[in-house]
């Protein structure tokens, strides 16, 4: 039986942008929070990101479409995806989920979810930056998408105007905007589009610093301090950090620690299929002297012929690219920041990426490509936020506001149970 003092207190393990959204959302509903966070933000996924609020991807990528498409896009044929053979333990169990998840009827579904989920993605985020004070971090220019041949970009503005982009637009790029990418990156545009109602954090540092420190003054307690599982205690969960001391017990327990948190609930509460899915980038120290730069990527430019985004941040050019199959503790792969900055000498880039800094980080990604969010069925005090894949910041701020409904005991409307609960997967969790 819970204490007055343990009454209504909730405990994130994680500090993330879905962590830490989701720390404020119970706050903002009366909730007393403590964050457990054991490494620098430097190291999670929505640091190393690309700062991209992508409302516009409302197909998952676990479909048959994309497992036709993936043969041209393996890293060895210069594509984006890697699947080290050292690793196969790990991407060969994950591909079989894929394929099994990627049938007609579950894509469907997982479509009608991501359309309600997106929709609201960039309401949910103006509304956390409002709350903290920190509006000024959001730019909602959208982005461009550039092809370099005449093929390519035929095919893929057509696959773009096609596509459901949910309450995003799509449409050509115009001739002047042309000019100026043209000039700002070797001559390599050879036709575009532009898609409105996308949307971008410009200082993803500055924002993480502007929600911790709002958590902080709302009097959160923010715990520097690892945890290693989360423990079954009677008929409820309860944290034990790296120490070996059990945490207070709590009313509601949030796991959204990325791709750790499978392995912080593997001991008890069984095995969620989740796999490490590495990107990269290179950031320049300040704005480098490229022609029209500054005034010309004043929102992130895709270059979908290579796979990859450059992202205009306050203190420099992010490039980022690759989707690398395997294991969260495997070392990174030098050669895929080589064929960065083989990408950057192509587009003119190539003095300014030569002394950029190096990042890795991994993707939390499940077999379906769709969220587990939800409450444990056996451990009523036990609630999931993870596996967001490339959505995690643009999810971040929605999905905190559906954990702090479950955290109130209100259930999800149907199709977002039928999709994100963690049932899918661990039908006793």
């Amino acid at each position: 039986m819970m204490t007055d003092s343990q009454e209504r207190h909730a405990q994130v393990v994680g500090a993330g942008f879905v962590g830490l959204a989701c720390a404020l959302a119970l706050q903002r509903r009366g909730w007393r929070v403590s964050v457990y966070e054991g490494s620098a933000f430097q190291e999670a996924a929505s640091f190393g990101n690309a700062g991209h609020i992508a409302t516009e991807q409302i197909a998952p990528l676990a479909s048959w479409a994309n497992v036709r498409r993936l043969p041209r896009a393996l890293f060895s044929l210069g594509g984006p995806a890697a699947f080290p053979a050292s690793q196969y333990s790990a991407w060969l169990p994950f591909g079989l989920r894929l394929l099994a998840s990627s049938h007609a009827a579950r894509l469907s579904s997982a479509i009608q979810c991501n359309r309600a989920l997106l929709g609201a993605a960039l309401p949910s985020w103006q509304a956390l930056l409002q709350h903290a004070g920190a509006s000024h971090l959001l730019s909602t220019l959208g982005h461009d998408i550039v092809w370099e041949s005449q093929v390519s970009a035929q095919r893929g503005l057509q696959a773009w105007l096609q596509a459901d982009v949910g309450s995003c637009k799509v449409q050509p790029l115009a001739d002047s905007r042309l000019q100026q990418l043209r000039a700002c990156f070797g001559g390599k545009a050879y036709a575009g589009a532009s898609v409105q109602g996308s949307a971008q954090i410009t200082d993803l540092g500055a924002a993480h610093q502007a929600l911790q420190a709002h958590f902080i003054a709302l009097g959160g307690q923010w715990q520097s301090t690892a945890v290693a599982r989360v423990e079954r205690n009677g008929q409820s969960a309860q944290l034990r950090l790296a120490d070996g001391s059990a945490a207070p017990p709590a009313q509601r327990i949030v796991v959204a620690a990325g791709v750790h948190s499978a392995s912080l609930l593997a001991d008890t509460f069984g095995n969620f299929p989740l796999i490490s899915e590495r990107g990269y980038h290179l950031q320049t120290q300040g704005w480098p002297n490229a022609s029209g730069a500054p005034a010309t990527l004043n929102r992130p430019v895709v270059f979908e012929d290579r796979s990859l985004i450059f992202t205009p941040y306050a203190h420099g050019l992010r490039m980022a690219s690759f989707t690398e199959f395997g294991h969260a503790a495997a070392a990174p792969d030098p050669r895929k920041w080589q064929r960065l900055r083989q990408h950057a000498q192509a587009l003119g880039w190539q003095a300014p990426m030569a002394t950029a800094t190096e990042w890795s980080g991994s993707r939390p990604t499940l077999p379906d490509y769709m969220p587990a969010i939800g409450a444990s069925m056996s451990t009523p005090n036990l609630l999931v936020a993870f596996g967001h894949n490339h959505l995690g910041l643009t999810l971040a701020a929605r999905t905190a506001e559906l954990v702090a409904q479950l955290a109130q005991g209100k259930a999800l409307e149907p199709s977002m149970q039928a999709v994100l609960a963690p049932q899918r997967y661990l039908p006793k969790f």
